[in-house]
């Protein structure tokens, strides 16, 4: 009996991680909040930025090119000789 009981907290607690994943809340294109890519995406507007410009209203050191892509792609987001701007 006392496997059992093991069994079924084990069952109870992995029940519990995926709701506390799954509650992870996330900006309008799906990127965690707080991450560099919510930072990214709450940079972009209308107006075209390039690569500079957003890193570093983003505060960002990193290169956000590989999240830019996946947005054009994803048809969020259009690249100009500009830069990068919401469609």
């Amino acid at each position: 009996m006392a496997k059992s009981k093991k069994k079924v907290k084990k069952t109870e607690k992995k029940v519990t991680e995926k709701k506390a994943k799954s509650e992870v809340k996330k900006d309008k294109f799906g990127s965690r909040i707080g991450s560099t890519n919510a930072k990214v995406n709450a940079i972009l507007s209308k107006k075209a930025k390039k690569m500079g410009q957003i890193r570093e209203e983003a505060k960002i050191t990193s290169t956000c090119y590989e999240h830019l892509n996946k947005l054009i792609e994803q048809g969020v987001v259009v690249k100009s000789e500009d830069g990068y701007a919401l469609k």
